[in-house]
């Protein structure tokens, strides 16, 4: 995959993506990352997450991340993206009702 970016994305992917190696083997992840999780999930993501979700499975890809400052995701990620949405909405149906 070609990368093309502006200069201001150049300079956001590549500090963030130099800065993965500081989370890989650790319980965190990058402050970007679980907010773009909350945006995209909502606020339940974390007890998605912790139920079974796979909310981490593109955290340390350079495509994630080049979808993330460019806003153009490849189609494997738009598909996880499409996918993970529709089984974050059955969890929070679910969890809401546990609730009641």
């Amino acid at each position: 995959m070609t990368y093309t970016f502006t200069q201001e994305q150049l300079d956001l992917y590549t500090e963030i993506v130099s800065g993965l190696q500081d989370y890989q083997g650790t319980e965190d992840s990058p402050v970007e990352y679980e907010e773009w999780l909350e945006e995209t999930f909502g606020e339940y993501w974390l007890d998605y997450q912790g139920e079974g979700g796979n909310l981490y499975d593109y955290e340390f890809e350079s495509e994630f991340w080049y979808g993330y400052v460019t806003g153009n995701f490849s189609p494997d990620i738009l598909k996880w993206i499409e996918d993970e949405k529709k089984e974050y909405e059955k969890f929070v149906e679910e969890y809401l009702e546990e609730e009641d």
